[in-house]
């Protein structure tokens, strides 16, 4: 009868243990997090910008490229200037000072197993612009068809299937 009683009591333990950790996770997913929603800012309204006091490290040589300005267009790289010899247009720019830093293209990840939207936002802070996922969930459907809605900021995804 004690055996009874005590495998009862262990049972009626561990389901409501599952029970309190599916509903915090099932919680936790359902909020919405503020790094991935677009923010309507200066610079993602206007159609033109540049960047000036930056360090560029291109991808087609072993360098750091100093004292550059970068021209941005509808969301593009324009235009790389050398600050000794840039002077602003006849266009009405916005002039994003770098302060100094370092501006490098995205870097991409091709082996990706992406288990939540949240490390999509993660990458993006790291500089990982694109990632491949190597294995698919339903959840990566929404996930695809959330992107494609262009409301949130986060990695370009390319789905890997076998």
């Amino acid at each position: 009868m004690k055996l009874i009683r005590r495998i009862t009591i262990t049972a009626g333990i561990l389901i409501g243990s599952l029970i309190i950790i599916l509903t915090v996770i099932l919680t936790a997913d359902r909020i919405k997090t503020d790094y991935l929603r677009k923010k309507r800012s200066e610079y993602n309204s206007q159609d033109s910008y540049v960047i000036k006091n930056i360090q560029l490290i291109p991808m087609t040589a072993d360098t750091v490229l100093t004292g550059k300005i970068v021209h941005i267009k509808k969301g593009i790289i324009h235009a790389i200037y050398d600050s000794t010899n840039w002077n602003i247009s006849n266009e009405k720019l916005t002039v994003v000072d770098g302060q100094n830093g370092f501006l490098l293209p995205g870097l991409t990840d091709m082996h990706v197993h992406l288990w939540d939207r949240y490390e999509l936002g993660l990458y993006l802070a790291n500089g990982v612009t694109t990632i491949r996922n190597v294995w698919g969930l339903p959840f990566h459907l929404r996930l695809k068809k959330t992107n494609s809605k262009k409301q949130t900021y986060w990695s370009t995804v390319f789905y890997y299937r076998t």
